[in-house]
């Protein structure tokens, strides 16, 4: 009976811990927990303070609906005590945010802690957490608000904001003091993990940890973090702020390492102690530094601090107000020591540095410019892994982690876009003036052509806020009106203009550049444009054309090709001028009764400009090379030659000349309906097209090419 009475509790045990997960999977390594829906995160929380637990997502979730449904204002209710493993499986829990200000430990997790009965590590690796709104809470990390013990690897933070009344971090709030020590295992092990946020602002705040206390062993390396660190108090004496880690207290040197990390970002600090001594500490990778710090790399202009103490009772009753600003391009206070001269941490040397105290070269790092910056063989000779962990657009770019642009995820700090459409370095866009009459009273008007396009919008699409400059240049700069990127239209003073402003996480602007025509004036006008901002430049030119009616129109050149030439001609006097666009389409993904079989073939635009004539409407012409005849010569030599085709296209109908007499040419939608089909007799047949088809398939016997329709 007894026995039966065990069996009955440990079958009832299993089934109801089998009933705590509704996915599939019986949370070991072999078998883990499904992660499918947002219902199966949230039962993550039945689990806290179990170890060897594995969670696995198979897909991406949103989790926007539940929170909604569920937490409301508050947010989402971080998992408490997690001990087990989730894998990410590279997928993104997204429509995240969390507003609990009065409540400790916050983040996606409340607290990642290693089992005490066996001392191994919680696990959390492969995963990505993308925040819609800001993470709030007194201790705070975008991914815990505190951990004794834990592994981290190769997880992303996208968000707005992280903010902490005390330590916030962008993965790692705090690694408090443990007690007892000796029931945890003591390490905290963080690598290729990127952070990417608007700000990150507390008491002790990193841009991965805020701070780490007495525990002997970690290990951070490896690890990306653009974004902007914000350490501030009116309530403390102290304040730390650092683009990796904020605060690692004096007596956790032992084994604590921090090393071939990169941050991206601006540092400030900031204490306005109610007591009578005030210290703020800001520093490139670390605020105040008690482990060994090399091989970083801080990108920034400014690391900035402020203190200011007000006299009171604190310690022992003194009314001597003191302030201490200590600041580093690379630490704030201690030194940044690595093994050798050979592992130096490096700085921009273009830094702005605001400090009370002196900084000597352990805490500056070794100052760089923008060329070594981006030029890979300076990674390599401090050890970062160029083949393996991280890669670099020598000259062009600052590192990534590899599996981030591997996934994709690493974009462009700036889209500048027309229509929807990305400009890219170089492109021309061109805008047409309108006739526009002004009433100014009295019977009196006044009518000017003026051009105002579909404005360039300029996105940010960096997970951080930046600063954008615009640069125009135009010789006709008297013409032009430029509203700018700072609001206050107003006509453009030199040739050369620059304005600037702040742009959040995914805000866009227009550009708001026009041009102003005199009624009688027929010309154009060109104005370059530069966009950038940190590590980002793309040059472009826009260019505004008088639509004045009383101008004709450009007749539509002819487009021909013969003896290995393409000739245009256009039916004006006068000489006009030619705009020519050659594009070599792919349409190796379209069949038409099996595989096409395409050798070279072009789309050829033109449209023409000339002296007192609007632009033309644009004319086109494909050429392809099909169906190689064999060609003999007088001195008997045999030679293969491809032939050219021509195809227009015109009001529904195509034309083909070129084709070999009595040669079957057919027309197919893209998929595969036959539209029309006839011999040629002479070379040349016509096709006609039903109305609004955008493109069509022609088929010369066993060759075939895809043509867009005008």
């Amino acid at each position: 009976m007894k026995r039966l009475f065990l069996f009955c509790l440990v079958t009832y045990c299993v089934q109801f811990a089998n009933a705590q997960f509704s996915g599939k999977g019986s949370g070991t390594a072999e078998d883990p927990y499904l992660v499918s829906t947002p219902l199966h995160v949230e039962e993550i929380r039945y689990f806290q303070g179990k170890g060897g637990v594995v969670f696995k997502l198979i897909n991406d979730i949103d989790m926007s609906n539940l929170i909604a449904d569920t937490y409301k204002e508050e947010g989402w209710n971080p998992l408490p005590d997690f001990q087990g493993e989730l894998d990410g499986n590279g997928h993104t829990i997204s429509g995240l945010f969390i507003n609990r200000p009065s409540i400790e430990n916050v983040g996606f997790f409340a607290k990642v802690n290693s089992l005490i009965k066996n001392k191994s590590n919680a696990y959390i690796h492969d995963l990505i957490l993308d925040y819609c709104g800001d993470v709030i809470g007194l201790t705070v990390g975008g991914l815990c608000g505190s951990s004794y013990g834990c592994v981290i690897e190769r997880c992303m933070i996208k968000g707005k904001n992280i903010y902490g009344k005390s330590s916030a971090g962008g993965l790692l709030g705090t690694q408090p003091i443990p007690y007892p020590v000796q029931n945890h295992k003591d390490l905290l092990e963080i690598k290729e993990c990127i952070v990417e946020c608007n700000v990150i602002k507390g008491t002790d705040v990193g841009g991965l940890v805020g701070s780490l206390y007495r525990q002997p062993t970690r290990n951070i390396y490896n690890n990306r973090v653009c974004t902007n660190i914000i350490g501030e108090t009116n309530k403390t004496y102290s304040v730390s702020a650092g683009g990796i880690v904020g605060t690692i207290e004096e007596q956790s040197v032992i084994g604590s390492k921090i090393y071939c990390n990169m941050f991206e970002g601006q540092v400030s600090a900031s204490c306005i102690s109610p007591i009578s001594t005030a210290y703020a500490y800001a520093g490139g990778v670390m605020g105040f530094n008690a482990g060994s710090v090399y091989s970083n790399v801080a990108i920034c202009d400014s690391i900035i601090t402020y203190s200011k103490a007000t006299p009171g009772s604190a310690y022992g009753g003194g009314i001597l107000e003191e302030s201490y600003r200590y600041a580093g391009r690379i630490c704030g206070y201690g030194g940044a020591y690595g093994p050798t001269s050979k592992y130096a941490n490096r700085a921009y040397n273009q830094m702005t540095v605001n400090q009370e105290y002196p900084t000597d070269s352990p805490k500056d790092g070794m100052g760089v410019g923008m060329f070594l910056l981006k030029n890979g063989n300076m990674y390599r000779s401090m050890d970062w892994d160029l083949d393996n962990i991280w890669t670099i657009d020598d000259g062009n770019s600052y590192p990534r982690l590899k599996w981030e642009v591997d996934k994709g995820l690493s974009k462009p700090l700036l889209t500048i876009t027309n229509q929807g459409a990305a400009i890219s370095e170089n492109d021309e866009l061109t805008f047409l003036a309108e006739k526009v009459t002004t009433n100014l009273g009295g019977g009196i008007s006044y009518t000017y052509y003026q051009c105002i396009p579909d404005e360039p919008i300029i996105e940010n699409t960096s997970s951080r806020s930046q600063q954008v400059t615009v640069t125009i240049t135009s010789e006709d700069f008297s013409h032009l009106k430029w509203a700018g990127i700072n609001g206050q239209e107003a006509d453009m003073k030199e040739a050369t203009e620059t304005r600037t402003c702040q742009l959040e996480r995914s805000a866009s602007i227009p550009l708001k550049l026009h041009a102003i025509f005199a009624e009688q004036d027929f010309g154009s006008y060109t104005a370059n444009v530069q966009v950038s901002c940190d590590n980002f430049t793309r040059n472009f030119i826009i260019r505004f054309i008088n639509e004045n009616p009383n101008k004709p129109v450009c007749p539509t050149p002819f487009i021909d090709y013969a003896d290995g030439k393409l000739t245009f001609s256009c039916d004006i006097d006068g000489t006009p001028e030619y705009h020519v666009n050659i594009t070599d389409p792919d349409v190796n993904t379209f069949t038409v009764n099996g595989e096409l079989q395409l050798e070279r073939t072009y789309n050829v635009e033109a449209y023409a400009t000339a002296e007192g004539y609007q632009p033309s409407e644009t004319a086109s012409l494909t050429l392809c090379w099909i169906d190689k005849e064999i060609v003999e010569y007088t001195d008997g030599l045999v030679k293969e030659e491809g032939f050219p085709i021509k195809i227009r296209t015109d009001n529904g109908a195509v034309s083909v000349s070129g084709v070999l007499p009595n040669t079957l040419v057919s027309a197919y939608s893209l998929d595969g309906i036959l539209l029309d089909s006839t011999t040629s007799a002479s070379g040349t047949v016509s096709l006609k097209i039903p109305a609004n088809t955008d493109a069509v398939i022609l088929k010369f016997s066993d060759n075939s090419i895809k043509v867009r329709i005008k």
